[in-house]
């Protein structure tokens, strides 16, 4: 019986962002009814291109479903925002949604337990008033401080629509804020 070698390589630019899977199976060529006689898993996984803002666009998700995706910083990030809007009428009457908002930062060599955050986000079509808590772990010693604070911003157009045409260079927006000057 004679050894065949063959080394596996992948190509991963023409596939779209996301995560893909695919199996390399070996069999006896010379006695293909004894079936796959191994396989190797092969994963690759594409990040969205690199931004300095990403939008997901509306997402649309049925129960237990869940959306993955990969995103590099750009050179110069320290932080990141992650904005959810409850992307459903207000006036259909819906109830809340429960999501969940999962993030991993992969760090070579370490835990991801280490640079896991896990939030609940509870969300409602309409403006409800929010509950903020905030609480110490349970097992940590000794008396800590933090300082909080909660700003709310907001600007609306005026006129509450505007377009803008693909050969325009820009296009005036008036805006207004009624909560504080947005520069």
């Amino acid at each position: 019986m004679g050894v065949r070698s063959k080394y596996p390589s992948v190509d991963p630019t023409q596939l779209p962002p996301g995560v893909h899977t695919a199996k390399v199976c070996g069999t006896d060529a010379e006695h293909p009814e004894r079936g796959i006689l191994w396989s190797l898993p092969i994963t690759a996984v594409k990040p969205l291109p690199q931004n300095r803002g990403v939008s997901l666009g509306m997402l649309e998700f049925r129960p237990a479903e869940v959306k993955r995706f990969f995103v590099v910083p750009p050179p110069g990030a320290t932080w990141m925002d992650i904005s959810i809007k409850d992307g459903r009428d207000s006036s259909d009457g819906a109830s809340n949604c429960l999501y969940v908002l999962h993030t991993i930062q992969l760090i070579p060599h370490a835990a991801y337990r280490d640079y896991a955050q896990q939030k609940y986000l509870n969300l409602s079509p309409s403006k409800p008033a929010f509950e903020i808590d905030i609480g110490r772990y349970w097992s940590a010693a000794g008396v800590a401080k933090v300082e909080a604070s909660i700003e709310f911003r907001g600007v609306q157009p005026i006129p509450s629509t505007f377009s803008m045409n693909s050969g325009d260079t820009f296009v005036f927006v008036r805006a207004h804020s009624e909560l504080t000057d947005e520069y």
